[in-house]
């Protein structure tokens, strides 16, 4: 980034005016600083998010190529599955023969992602987004086997992480990617995939009736807040949302607030959630009000409706995940989250929308 930054002053700063819709709502809590009153806490959220306002600027300066692309994704996927196999190999070894195993509950996230230290939501997103990337660039990333070995290797550890999430976003980026392929290359043996999406779907709702259901019950009754922590999380940042819908409560301010909402109502099993809304639109809402919330959601469409035209359904999926991941996550306020997110997005923008010829179809080898 340095670098980047440097060969920017030294030859002619490139900046693309889409560039805004990126970092707008970066720019909108910047201007929240002006009425927050912990200054402190509101400089440490904005350096936390520092990454959405630098990668778009660093990368906008080069001119990358799609094979430039395949050799990121190669690393990514690469550097990926192989910590999927450390995961792995040390979950079973520590599972199956030191005897510590029980002391961790099996098939459940805390299991898997415990020994690996990451926290599971984040891993599950890079394993969704590296499954996209191996089906889209195929045999121009690795060979077969070591193609096979890989997707195999990331869906063991997506399903042993047992996040319902991440199933569900599994499914729908499936949806998205099926019916891109079926309209605009004809290819419509590609709907079979939908239908596999939607029989996951089918199997999850089905395998999760009663917790539907139990959720059913939570919204139909509000009062039940103590029955589930993360509903419990939503109530409370939607009534501090409601005190200034416009203009929000500054970004250094909104967690405190937050936290004595969860105070009044007396349930120390939500204080302990680390005092933070687990919704990115519901989190940027409250800390920069309205105006935040909106540029946010154009951060995601803008790059879902410019590469389906552009005939990149990859960059598609990469917005449809992290709307998915930021449902239930502050996907990003971790550092885990917003890299992931804002390295992606600007090199995927830079390739797609921006260098790449305009009516240029890519020809990935699953088209082939």
């Amino acid at each position: 980034m340095i670098w980047a930054v440097y060969r920017g002053f030294t030859t002619g700063f490139r900046f693309h005016v889409v560039l805004l819709v990126f970092i707008a709502f970066y720019i909108l809590l910047v201007f929240s600083l002006l009425y927050t009153i912990d200054l402190r806490q509101g400089w440490k959220v904005l350096f936390a998010k520092l990454p959405i306002l630098i990668w778009p600027l660093a990368i906008n300066q080069f001119s990358f190529s799609e094979k430039s692309l395949i050799r990121v994704v190669q690393i990514f996927v690469g550097s990926l599955t192989l910590f999927c196999l450390y995961g792995l190999v040390v979950g079973v070894y520590v599972h199956f023969f030191t005897g510590h195993g029980d002391t961790l509950p099996a098939y459940q996230s805390a299991y898997l992602a415990g020994y690996m230290n990451f926290h599971a939501p984040y891993l599950a997103a890079y394993i969704v987004f590296a499954l996209f990337l191996l089906v889209h660039f195929g045999k121009n990333l690795f060979h077969i086997g070591l193609l096979a070995a890989a997707m195999f290797m990331l869906m063991a550890t997506l399903i042993l992480l047992s996040t319902r999430q991440a199933f569900i976003a599994l499914a729908i980026c499936s949806l998205v990617y099926s019916v891109w392929w079926a309209i605009e290359r004809k290819k419509y043996w590609i709907p079979l995939v939908t239908v596999f999406a939607f029989v996951l779907l089918f199997i999850l709702a089905y395998q999760f009736v009663d917790y539907f259901r139990y959720k059913i019950e939570l919204v139909s009754n509000w009062s039940r807040i103590q029955g589930d922590p993360r509903y419990g999380i939503f109530i409370n940042t939607w009534s501090v949302i409601r005190e200034n819908i416009f203009w929000g409560h500054g970004v250094g301010d909104a967690r405190e607030l937050l936290t004595k909402s969860y105070e009044r109502y007396g349930d120390q099993s939500l204080i302990s959630w680390n005092f933070n809304a687990h919704n990115d639109l519901l989190t940027l809402w409250m800390y920069a009000g309205l105006p935040c919330a909106l540029a946010y959601i154009c951060a995601l469409v803008y790059p879902f409706v410019a590469s389906l035209k552009a005939r990149a359904p990859i960059y598609a999926v990469f917005a449809t995940l992290i709307f998915m991941a930021g449902l239930t996550e502050n996907f990003l306020d971790r550092h885990k989250g917003v890299m992931f997110y804002a390295f992606f997005n600007a090199l995927l923008f830079s390739i797609f929308l921006v260098n790449r010829p305009k009516h240029t179809q890519h020809e990935s080898s699953a088209g082939a």
